[in-house]
């Protein structure tokens, strides 16, 4: 929950997806979201590709 805090304060990559994921906490959700691999291009989190698009801070930091 931390790392978690420290990503949305900061409003690193990924933390608009990771808001939504915490504000619904449904299993099925995160389960289908879920990726083996970080995601570098979302401050490591371990999240698939697919997720990219729906993040908006992502495309802003290049």
């Amino acid at each position: 929950m931390d790392e978690a805090r420290r990503i949305i304060r900061g409003k690193r990559r990924g933390y608009n997806i990771l808001r939504y994921l915490l504000l619904r906490m449904r299993n099925e959700v995160l389960k289908a979201q879920y990726y083996w691999e970080p995601n570098s291009r979302l401050s490591n989190l371990n999240l698939g590709y697919g997720c990219i698009p729906f993040d908006g801070s992502s495309q802003l930091r290049v």
